[in-house]
């Protein structure tokens, strides 16, 4: 008995063209999703809004900026306040956190530093003593003894996000 087995042939594979145009999609999913991964698509950290609740005058030379609270939580070591006099910025950014230290309140106290033609001192004080702004802390940016505040100039404090390096608050000062 001689069996004959009917040869089928399949020329039916997957054309050039469609493999060709599976691989550069798959590559171009592959790509999208390792730069989701790496770069954190999405999950970047934002920048807190600060809102500032009131100035007060602290004696002849200085103003006391009561904040409101930020947006989201946020330490005073990710805290840069800057001071800016229309020609010149100063900035204080040289604290972490525990310089605040713990108790209720606390408080840090920057050196002078010298601002066109007067020297200024600026004060946090974090009335919880959480190491974070809150509502009701504030800060005093005060001048050395005797010194007066230019009448003519607009000081501008900033408040800038060191994570983001982005603005969290701008306030001009009532001299």
């Amino acid at each position: 008995m001689n069996k004959t087995w009917a040869m089928r042939k399949n020329d039916e594979a997957v054309s050039p063209v469609i493999a060709t145009i599976l691989m550069v999609a798959i590559t171009v999913v592959l790509a999208a999703v390792l730069y989701v991964m790496v770069l954190g698509f999405g999950g970047g950290e934002s920048t807190p809004t600060v809102l500032i609740q009131d100035q007060e005058t602290t004696g002849a030379d200085g103003i006391k900026v009561i904040f409101a609270g930020p947006t989201s939580d946020a330490e005073w070591g990710d805290i840069i306040f800057q001071l800016d006099d229309g020609t010149d910025i100063i900035a204080w950014d040289d604290h972490t956190s525990d310089d605040l230290g713990t108790g209720d309140p606390i408080t840090y106290n920057y050196a002078s530093v010298v601002l066109g033609t007067v020297n200024v001192y600026l004060n946090i004080t974090d009335l919880t003593g959480n190491g974070g702004l809150d509502r009701g802390d504030y800060v005093v940016v005060d001048l050395a003894g005797g010194q007066e505040w230019d009448g003519g100039t607009d000081y501008l404090l900033r408040l800038i996000y060191n994570p983001t390096d982005d603005q969290m608050c701008e306030e001009e000062l009532q001299t």
